[in-house]
């Protein structure tokens, strides 16, 4: 995948011991970022881009300790943002802020969240950018019947397409790995039938995460709500 897509591979780092880190401690939050880098390191042979956090779990000092440990991004659910606009400029320095904390952030965007609420253009103000995956996609993959037929599958992801004529979109959903083989038998096979026939019959890129970012970065930024999970 580094190869296919400009060195940004597919593997994505995780926190070491599946620890809840708004619940750790700072020493224990920067250990358990750093052991899952190293880990990632061993595997991979590179640095992480992003990283996983055990169910989602987040607040705002994990974000410090992500950004001070040089974790670029993360994988959000849609009901942990609080509120969300395009980020502002010199042609609209006070763009709106739209209230989506009932689930309704656009997920099909990667979006910037700024760690000090005072911003200055004197300094450099630290982020971390952040993808909300398809909360509905992803609940049936889990608990209904779509992931056992290819076909199925592709038309429930090519209804989350938003027909508003951006450049690009991403779809991305985040279900439990086991559903596929275990859970489900036989439905590892309709994912790898999805990627290599049906997604290139309906002219969608399969991208991730790094990659995707490198060619689109955030034009919308994102407050989150204070301590949440998925």
């Amino acid at each position: 995948s580094c190869d296919r897509l400009n060195g940004h591979g597919n593997a994505i780092a995780q926190v070491y011991n599946h620890i809840i880190l708004p619940l750790a401690n700072e020493r224990d939050k920067h250990t358990q970022i750093r052991w899952g880098k190293e880990d990632f390191r061993s595997r991979f042979g590179r640095d992480p881009e992003g990283m996983w956090l055990a169910e989602t779990a987040v607040d705002y000092a994990t974000l410090e300790a992500l950004v001070a440990e040089g974790i670029k991004f993360i994988i959000l659910a849609p009901s942990q943002a609080q509120r969300c606009r395009p980020i502002p400029t010199e042609d609209d320095p006070h763009s709106q802020w739209h209230e989506v904390g009932g689930n309704q952030i656009d997920p099909t965007r990667p979006y910037r969240c700024y760690l000090d609420a005072h911003k200055s253009a004197k300094k450099a103000i630290p982020y971390i950018d952040i993808f909300f995956y398809d909360g509905p996609i992803s609940r049936d993959m889990g608990f209904s019947d779509v992931v056992y037929n290819s076909h199925h599958f592709a038309g429930r992801i090519g209804a989350a397409i938003r027909g508003d004529h951006r450049q690009s979109q991403l779809i991305s959903v985040a279900t439990d790995g086991e559903t596929f083989g275990h859970h489900k038998k036989g439905t590892e096979k309709t994912l790898a039938y999805a990627f290599i026939g049906e997604f290139p019959r309906h002219g969608w890129t399969v991208t991730n995460y790094a990659h995707y970012l490198s060619l689109n970065p955030p034009s919308w930024e994102v407050k989150l709500k204070s301590v949440t999970a998925w």
